[in-house]
């Protein structure tokens, strides 16, 4: 199966949760990002976002996630260094184990999250 890219990620502007001032380059932008469908796997490393996508298209400096709720019982985290977004789950050889990566040949369902982005 193929690996979730950046094409693959969809970006829904959620103006409610925008913010900017005249005296800063920098925006503050609310998106909900939705990647997945249960065909897709997850990319080695992370899903791919896109910093223009994003309404950052020279560097993301913030990224906050306010609604992990859907993320099909993964833990998402943004990988700064990256522009990604890494999932984690239990690992379930251990009783309560440690948080491990997906694995590259799980199919990632439908999942949304709702950020909030800084950058220029």
């Amino acid at each position: 199966m193929p690996q979730i890219a950046t094409s693959d990620v969809t970006y829904a502007e959620l103006p409610e949760l925008a913010a900017a001032s005249p005296s800063s380059p920098q925006a503050v932008r609310g998106f909900t990002i939705t990647f997945g469908n249960g065909t897709l796997t997850y990319t080695n490393g992370g899903i791919p976002l896109s910093k223009a996508k994003l309404g950052c298209p020279v560097t993301v400096k913030e990224f906050y996630m306010l609604d992990a709720g859907s993320a099909g019982g993964y833990l998402p985290k943004w990988d700064y260094a990256n522009n990604k977004i890494r999932l984690y789950q239990n690992d379930t050889s251990a009783t309560l184990g440690p948080l491990i990566e997906v694995a590259t040949s799980a199919a990632v369902v439908a999942t949304s999250l709702k950020v909030i982005v800084s950058g220029v």
